[in-house]
């Protein structure tokens, strides 16, 4: 009985409101961007990227962000180009202070290989997951960009990975408009307990599971 239960529940699908989900998604994405303005001013760089752990180790344990851009050097003087711009890639170096001490045992695998290469200090990478951030004693500004962090990566999570990835997952699957199929596994987890997949939707947190509605009220 258990089975065709679940059978029943994977065909029937659980509503979910793609144009309400959406709507919130830009304001989370409005938010993001904001958060991505404060820290770019409390660290006086505009090219750091949230997501990266290398950036992020740059701006809280002390280190160095190299950006390329491009810059003129001359014009074509033969060929198709003839006359126009020419252009190169040329590194530009950022160098952060230290406003946090970081954990023992934090160093990146790809940091301490290159340390055996012989990096200097200044391009050590430490992690920055979020045990790591939650976990470190900081003061000043190393705090506010440690709280800018945390929020940032929620809500962006939020955006991304449920409001956004739920609604992308149902155009891909080719489900019938705000409907969720997801599939419930028996024999997946260690405890036997009752897990589901593509999407995880009892792993979502409770701010998506609003925009799932019931059939009946």
């Amino acid at each position: 009985m258990d089975i065709l239960c679940l059978i029943d529940m994977e065909r029937n699908g659980i509503k979910f409101n793609t144009e309400k989900a959406m709507t919130y998604a830009k304001e989370l994405e409005t938010q993001c961007n904001k958060l991505r303005g404060e820290f770019n001013s409390i660290v006086n760089c505009d090219v750091v990227n949230l997501g990266s752990n290398d950036h992020l180790s740059a701006c809280l344990y002390g280190g160095i962000i190299t950006n390329p851009i491009r810059v003129a050097v001359g014009h074509y003087k033969s060929g198709k180009k003839r006359n126009e711009v020419k252009y190169q890639w040329q590194d530009v170096v950022y160098e952060f202070p230290r406003l946090v001490t970081s954990l023992p045992k934090t160093e990146t695998a790809k940091s301490a290989k290159k340390r055996l290469e012989g990096c200097t200090d200044r391009e050590t990478i430490w992690e920055v997951n979020e045990p790591v951030l939650r976990s470190l004693k900081a003061s000043g500004e190393g705090k506010k960009l440690i709280a800018i962090v945390l929020e940032f990566n929620k809500l962006d999570k939020l955006r991304g990975t449920y409001l956004e990835g739920y609604t992308k997952l149902i155009d891909e699957m080719d489900w019938e408009s705000d409907t969720l199929h997801t599939s419930f596994n028996q024999c997946t987890v260690v405890t036997g307990s009752l897990s589901s997949s593509r999407p995880n939707i009892q792993n979502c947190d409770k701010i998506t599971k609003n925009f799932m509605e019931s059939r009946y009220g």
